[in-house]
């Protein structure tokens, strides 16, 4: 593991939280913003791109035996609350009245995940385990290969079955954050001339970004490159220097980024009424975000003193020994 955490990485993952919370809440303000759509192509992206860089850079996996620990411990990390926030939470911490947990709700979980997020990560991480292996055996040209392989199974799996349409169009963002860890080529992101053609592609795609109803070729191709542009502008957001406070903000979101995605759902509807005015909508969506971003972080804090909750909550594998 590193011994310490890349802070250009917890900036990332705190701004694309945020953005989340925001688009969240912006659903229910009015919805055809233009702000709206250019935050649905740079938060759950950045996500999986640096999960991926950063999985790639702090886990080893030398032996058979590794590799079963680093699923088990992410079966913990990831699918104990992806089934305690989306079946139990949704049931009964949420619900307006409580109803008992049926077997069909288990099933929607698969079919039609609340946290479809932690579920998609999860599934990524056989991938990650598999191409980590291929790497440990000095087969970096192999793991190419293989990542191209997973897509294209994804892609026909989606095609065949209409299932895995996330799945799909965002593992390029986990796959090239692995890697790019493992062809240590962070620096190619900071070229001037791909930043300037990055900007030129938020500016162009984001205003023709429209949700549904294209095929996916025309929807997936763009999002892949204004999301790819995002992840390299975001990279040089994270080189500029902010307030000391503003930092420590977004740094707290990153670390906490799990816990914000599980807590934060209650709070989207705090909005009864449309806003469309967008330069209105914007202030309330980023002034709310915030809060419910520290709201979240505050709670977090709290199951940090509590293990066996920080276990069931959050998946926090520190307290158990295996």
């Amino acid at each position: 593991m590193l011994k310490e955490r890349l802070h250009w990485i917890d900036i990332m993952r705190g701004m694309a939280m945020l953005f989340v919370v925001m688009q969240h809440m912006s659903a229910y303000l009015y919805y055809d913003y233009l702000y709206y759509k250019f935050i649905t192509i740079v938060d759950i992206g950045i996500f999986f791109f640096v999960s991926g860089y950063i999985l790639d850079k702090v886990v080893c996996l030398n032996s058979f035996y590794e590799v079963l620990i680093f699923i088990l411990k992410k079966t913990i990390q990831l699918m104990v609350p992806f089934f305690v926030w989306g079946v139990i939470a949704k049931h009964y911490f949420f619900a307006v009245s409580p109803s008992a947990i049926t077997f069909e709700d288990l099933i929607s979980q698969w079919t039609a995940p609340t946290l479809w997020f932690l579920l998609t990560l999860y599934g990524y991480m056989y991938y990650f385990a598999v191409n980590k292996w291929l790497c440990t055996k000095r087969l970096k040209f192999a793991s190419i290969i293989f990542s191209i392989g997973a897509f294209v199974m994804l892609f026909t799996l989606w095609h065949i079955s209409g299932e895995f349409k996330l799945a799909t169009l965002y593992f390029p963002f986990f796959a090239g954050g692995v890697l790019l860890s493992l062809f240590k080529r962070e620096e190619m992101l900071k070229n001037s001339i791909l930043r300037g053609l990055s900007v030129l592609a938020v500016i162009l795609l984001t205003a023709l970004w429209k949700s549904g109803g294209q095929s996916f070729f025309y929807v997936g191709i763009k999002y892949i490159v204004s999301a790819s542009a995002i992840v390299i502008l975001y990279m040089l957001i994270t080189e500029f220097k902010w307030n000391k406070t503003i930092d420590r903000f977004f740094e707290e979101c990153g670390k906490n980024s799990i816990a914000i995605y599980c807590i934060h759902w209650p709070f989207t509807k705090i909005f009864p009424v449309n806003i469309e005015n967008e330069i209105y909508a914007i202030m309330a969506s980023f002034i709310m975000g915030v809060v419910v971003c520290m709201l979240c972080i505050s709670f977090k804090k709290i199951t940090n003193k509590i293990s066996w909750l920080d276990v069931i909550m959050f998946g926090n594998t520190k307290y158990i020994k295996i």
